[in-house]
């Protein structure tokens, strides 16, 4: 069963780590290929928002009875499978899970400039998952 409340806090958490990931934008390339603490921040602030949307779409697809998803990827594909999110969106969404993994796990040295470049793009990623999960629980829930 979705628990609404649940999906709605975790949104609340993804809301906040993107209003602080809206600020690293805002910072010069330079100093935050730089500075190991504005580094450090920004791989916090992506790997919990990411983690958030990896939550979000476990808990819609289990709570709602859709499908067990065998890792983060399938869980934000299926999303789109299951029209929750548009299928190109989830698409493009799903590569973030293999960016989690890097930060979390340190498959290999974390490269500051891609960190840098992913953050110029995904707080707009961000706000429309975020719209288009609160889209669905106004409609299905």
């Amino acid at each position: 069963m979705i628990d609404p409340q649940a999906v709605q806090a975790l949104l609340q958490s993804l809301s906040e780590y993107t209003e602080d990931l809206r600020t690293y934008q805002r910072l010069n390339h330079d100093d935050v290929i730089a500075d190991r603490n504005y580094q450090s921040m920004i791989r916090y602030a992506l790997q919990t928002a990411i983690q958030c949307v990896i939550d979000i779409a476990n808990h819609l697809l289990i709570g709602g009875d859709l499908e067990q998803p065998s890792d983060s990827r399938s869980a934000i594909l299926g999303l789109g499978r299951y029209g929750i999110l548009p299928q190109d969106f989830a698409q493009g969404l799903a590569g973030m899970s293999g960016l989690r993994n890097v930060i979390v796990h340190r498959y290999m040295t974390v490269d500051d400039e891609l960190i840098y470049q992913f953050l110029q793009r995904c707080v707009t990623d961000f706000e429309t998952f975020s719209q288009h999960i609160v889209d669905y629980l106004r409609e299905n829930c």
